[in-house]
């Protein structure tokens, strides 16, 4: 995604997806909406969870996916004692961030 325009559709097709039904939140990064995280699915006989994420270039390598991460990854284990978690990059996503 190259345009502030693309990154907001993104956002909100994955805000509005009434099909998939997953949880998405925004990402404030010094107070600025930055990005989206989910949770996209959690399968609770294999005990895994899948997450997806996107953040806009100035938030890229400045830690915020891993303080998720570690706050996330522990509530997933208490509340729906989850072993896993699965990440999936969409192809058009790791392409735009090369």
């Amino acid at each position: 995604m190259h345009t502030r325009e693309e990154a907001e559709a993104y956002i909100s097709d994955r805000i509005f997806d009434e099909v998939n039904k997953g949880k998405w939140f925004v990402i404030k990064f010094r107070g600025v909406k930055s990005g989206i995280f989910g949770i996209k699915s959690i399968d609770k006989v294999n005990l895994t969870a899948e997450l997806g994420y996107w953040l806009c270039a100035e938030a890229r390598g400045r830690g915020v996916t891993n303080i998720i991460i570690k706050s996330l990854s522990g509530f997933l284990a208490r509340s729906h004692l989850i072993e896993t978690i699965v990440f999936r990059c969409l192809e058009k996503i790791a392409r735009a961030s090369e």
